[in-house]
This record gives C-alpha cells, sequence and structure tokens, in this order.
C-alpha cells in the first residue's frame, strides 16, 4: 500500500511540473505563414497596433513586448522585386553569399554588420542577424528570404539604450521557435 501512494505522490509531483512548466507557453499562428512559440508571462503580442499600415508589398504581423526589460520585437514581411522566386532554404551558397553581399551594401549607410546566421526547424531555414543603426537608435534585425518575401524580425529596447547579450539572446530564443506552417 506504501508503494502505491509513493507512486501515486510521484505521478501528481510529475504531472504539476509539467503544468508548471507550460502554464505560460502559448503558440501564435502569424496569418498561416508561421508559428511562433513564446511565454505569454513575459510577452504581450500584439497583431492589431499597425495592420492598416500594410500594403500590397509590406505586411506588419505582430509584435512582441516584454515589459519587464523593455523588449521589442516587430515582426513583418516585405516583398522584394529583385528575390522574386527566391527561398534562402533552398538556395545554392552562392545565392546566399549574393543576398548577404547586396544587404549589406543597401544597408550600408545604417553601420551594418552581419553578426550571425541562425538555422531553424526542421526545413533549415537560415536566419541572417545583423546589427544595424538607425535615427532612433542601434537593433538587431533578423531575416531570412522565402518566394522573394523577406521575413523580419526586428528587435530592440524600449528606449534604444543599445545592443547587448542579453537582446541577442532573446531574439535566438524567439527565432528558435519559428516554424513555417506548411
Amino acid at each position: 500500500m506504501k508503494k502505491m501512494q509513493k507512486r501515486i505522490a510521484l505521478l501528481l509531483s510529475l504531472v504539476l511540473c509539467f503544468i508548471l512548466a507550460t502554464a505560460g507557453a502559448a503558440e501564435y499562428n502569424a496569418m498561416n505563414i508561421f508559428t511562433i512559440s513564446y511565454d505569454e508571462n513575459v510577452y504581450l503580442l500584439d497583431n492589431q497596433s499597425y495592420a492598416n499600415e500594410s500594403t500590397d508589398s509590406y505586411l506588419w504581423l505582430f509584435l512582441m513586448y516584454d515589459e519587464a526589460n523593455e523588449v521589442i520585437i516587430d515582426v513583418f514581411m516585405e516583398q522584394y522585386e529583385q528575390y522574386q522566386g527566391l527561398s534562402l532554404f533552398t538556395a545554392t551558397t552562392e545565392e546566399r553569399t549574393a543576398y548577404v553581399d547586396a544587404t549589406l551594401d543597401s544597408l550600408s549607410d545604417m553601420n551594418v554588420k552581419l553578426l550571425d546566421t541562425v538555422t531553424v526547424s526542421d526545413m533549415d531555414i537560415p536566419f541572417y542577424l545583423y546589427y544595424l543603426e538607425d535615427e532612433d537608435g542601434p537593433y538587431l534585425l533578423a531575416e531570412t528570404i522565402v518566394g522573394g518575401y523577406a521575413i523580419d524580425f526586428s528587435c530592440y529596447y524600449g528606449d534604444y539604450a543599445g545592443v547587448d547579450l542579453e537582446l541577442l539572446n532573446t531574439l535566438d530564443s524567439v527565432l528558435a521557435t519559428f516554424t513555417p506552417v506548411v
């Protein structure tokens, strides 16, 4: 009888741990393009505030706000004629290199630096991670191209205080959950 009670207590403990570990987990489907997972106890997800700014070639998707750390992740898609039909996850090494070179060249007035390439999902989708500065201050940009459309995750502190390892880790953790809807 005591063994049975111990097993039940252990099982209940495991169930409780699982419930607590997943309590804040949420998944967001961005217009049937991709999903991300995030902790809704940390992030406020807003998919309404800038929706009216979308055009034929620009689609604002959502932003995530971490109030405690004042981190904003702004996510949007933009069509680029020069990349029509290009998807970086199926691109050749030469096509990827040409994309990076063109991006660095086009953003050279923003003190752009390529920091890393983060590969996500079981489709090995590469996101190129850039450091940029604009009139508001420094920020990170993670970008991939799918079918001629750039999918961009722009990440910065609310006061544009700078870019640090914590901000980079925040962006990496969100990108790690990126899953295309196929």
